[in-house]
């Protein structure tokens, strides 16, 4: 099912996309220059937050009430060169959520925001405290003062049994336990997104005295002897056991200049869709967002080092090198692990085959299921009711090995 797309409020700009040029023309805010990392985290949160309160605000089309819930557990703000704070997770939250919201009021469904900020920093609470105050928007906001910890329980009772969209992104490790996050999570219409540093991990894992805060924020013994990939993998199925969830998947967000990642945003699910959406919005966002944003940001900075203007703008590749390279890598992986998955069920639909594959593997769905009919027709998978004019594998269709006259 297809929803409305919603309009934005205008104090919450977004990067636009030209589909005529080569390159994505980004519209990325003054404010973002020399932190071009968080605004590609924000473009992350901004469109997974908008499109999850459209899917679960969906349920207010049958006359009933439905409150949706937004919890910013380290909510600063930081380092915003924004007056209006329009570079902060705040503002992107909130309009966000309100945008989400007016797609179903504009039909008369009955949908209630609201909005919970926790900050331990007093300056920054005040700050906070402040700029929420002043709001007008349709959002209920709240600003909690203390440790994240501190407040768990009493934002667990808040929420009820509501759904809400928990967003985890901390300045460091101490106060992010995954203990806290599983408190949380109980509710099936329940999405959270954690920032997993994983440039000061890198750095840090072997400091014995951040053992216990590592432990605490991956849920178990972070060994110091794994690789990003394992330390990925570790955190992604601590995350899914400890806190209850189906699904657990992660998008890289690279360093704005260097070519090496800065961290990694991870998402826990219980709905498959949301797999579907975070790989959609990677390749939007990691690939041809972040291929613009990253070569404006280094003409930026050789034009600092040779006091020279670099070329007029018609910057970077299609997608950025990172996801590129990821895409590219996982593409025969998926099919492998798809077909691995079609092997060990001896078949079965590829709504119920995807998720998984997309778990582990930076491809979109659209993508898999072009894989999977390239691999129909070279016959090492099969369709078990096969459409004329096919191009690609659909959902409610049965995958089973080999060709169609194997099947029993």
């Amino acid at each position: 099912m297809s929803y409305p797309k919603p309009q934005v409020a205008s104090t919450v700009r977004q990067a636009t996309i030209d589909t005529s040029r080569r390159s994505p023309v980004v519209d990325m805010p003054p404010e973002y220059e020399g932190r071009e990392q968080s605004f590609l985290k924000h473009s992350v949160l901004r469109k997974y937050l908008i499109e999850w309160g459209i899917k679960v605000g969906s349920a207010s089309r049958g006359g009933n009430t439905i409150t949706l819930w937004h919890v910013d557990c380290f909510s600063g703000p930081w380092t915003s060169q924004a007056d209006n704070l329009e570079d902060t997770s705040i503002r992107i939250g909130l309009g966000a959520l309100e945008a989400a919201a007016d797609v179903w009021r504009k039909g008369g469904s009955r949908i209630e925001t609201r909005a919970l900020f926790v900050e331990k920093n007093p300056k920054a609470f005040a700050e906070l405290r402040d700029f929420l105050a002043a709001q007008s928007g349709s959002v209920r906001t709240e600003a909690l003062h203390g440790e994240f910890g501190h407040h768990v329980d009493e934002i667990r009772d808040r929420l009820g049994n509501d759904p809400a969209f928990i967003f985890v992104d901390p300045t460091g490790f101490k106060g992010a336990a995954m203990d806290y996050v599983a408190k949380l999570t109980t509710v099936r219409q329940r999405d959270v997104l954690i920032n997993l540093m994983y440039n000061d991990i890198a750095r840090f894992k072997k400091l014995e005295c951040l053992r216990e805060h590592f432990q605490d924020f991956f849920g178990g013994a972070l060994p110091p002897e794994l690789d990003q990939d394992a330390i990925l993998a570790l955190y992604r199925d601590n995350l899914k056991t400890r806190c209850g969830l189906s699904f657990s998947a992660d998008v890289a967000i690279p360093h704005k200049t260097s070519e090496r990642t800065w961290f990694h945003l991870v998402l826990g699910v219980n709905r498959r869709e949301g797999l579907d959406l975070l790989r959609r919005i990677e390749k939007t966002v990691c690939g041809k967002e972040a291929g613009t944003v990253r070569a404006s940001a280094k003409m930026r900075r050789d034009e600092k080092r040779t006091s020279q203007l670099g070329l007029p703008m018609n910057l970077g590749p299609e997608e950025d090198w990172s996801y590129a390279e990821r895409n590219a890598r996982d593409g025969p992986k998926a099919l492998e692990a798809l077909t691995e998955e079609v092997r060990r069920t001896g078949g079965a639909r590829f709504d119920q085959l995807w998720p998984r594959v997309l778990e582990t593997h930076h491809v979109t769905r659209t993508q898999l299921g072009k894989l999977a009919f390239a691999a129909v027709k070279d016959e090492r998978l099969a369709v078990a009711r096969p459409r004329a004019g096919a191009r690609t594998v659909r959902d409610d269709e049965r995958l089973i090995l080999g060709p169609v006259s194997s099947e029993p």
